[in-house]
């Protein structure tokens, strides 16, 4: 029979697990856990060295790292999961939660990652060109930059404009927040509760500048 002592502790345990992988996990936490995943780790296993590997297998990967993204939990009162905090200059709303961010980045990139023959190779292809076509995607291309810099911050790295072609940088943060996020009750993609989390890409949008971002999909 479970002593007093003992429950108490597997009470704890319980909230620990829970503020990891809850509405309230934080989000150094997270990116901890998917440096280790095979294909985050700085010496990658063998399936994931070259760029052709599909979208598909590196999801599937992922199932076994306990790496779902949870809504927010607004009675925990905690604002770990809150992804401006990691940078209070950086242009995202506080707050801007992981997974409400994600949920953005899932709108913008959900149609690519989930292509049957997708790859990193094409999505490098696919981001070079959109910068090449101008106004057309600006801000998609901008908000993605930012999520996925402020994430590498979390491992110490600088941010860098050009981080979403640089495929020797791959693979991208932002594609794991998309594949890990908890679907909703109809096994779907969340959809994003705001059009633009990034303040400056919401003024655009406001002021006509850029068009509203839309799904890409790949060549």
């Amino acid at each position: 029979m479970e002593t007093r002592k003992q429950h108490r502790e597997s009470k704890r345990r319980t909230r620990r697990r829970r503020r990891q992988v809850g509405g309230g996990m934080r989000i150094e936490k997270w990116v901890e856990t998917i440096r280790a995943h095979p294909a985050y780790k700085q010496n990658k296993d063998a399936p994931f060295e070259s760029l052709d590997y599909s979208f598909t297998a590196l999801k599937e990967s992922m199932s076994v790292h306990n790496l779902t993204i949870e809504p927010h939990d607004v009675q925990s009162g905690n604002d770990d999961d809150d992804l401006s905090r990691l940078d209070l200059n950086s242009g995202f709303e506080t707050p801007s939660y992981l997974y409400d961010v994600g949920a953005t980045l899932a709108f913008l990139m959900a149609e690519t990652l989930n292509e049957q023959s997708a790859t990193p190779a094409k999505f490098a292809a696919l981001i070079n060109t959109m910068k090449q076509t101008g106004g057309f995607g600006v801000g998609s291309l901008e908000y993605m930059t930012d999520a996925e810099n402020l994430l590498r911050r979390v491992v110490g790295q600088l941010p860098d404009p050009e981080i979403l072609s640089k495929t020797d940088k791959y693979p991208l943060f932002i594609w794991a927040v998309v594949m890990n996020l908890k679907s909703d009750g109809n096994n779907a993609v969340p959809e994003p509760k705001v059009p633009a989390l990034f303040t400056k890409q919401a003024e655009a949008l406001e002021e006509g500048a850029i068009p509203a971002p839309t799904a890409a999909p790949l060549p």
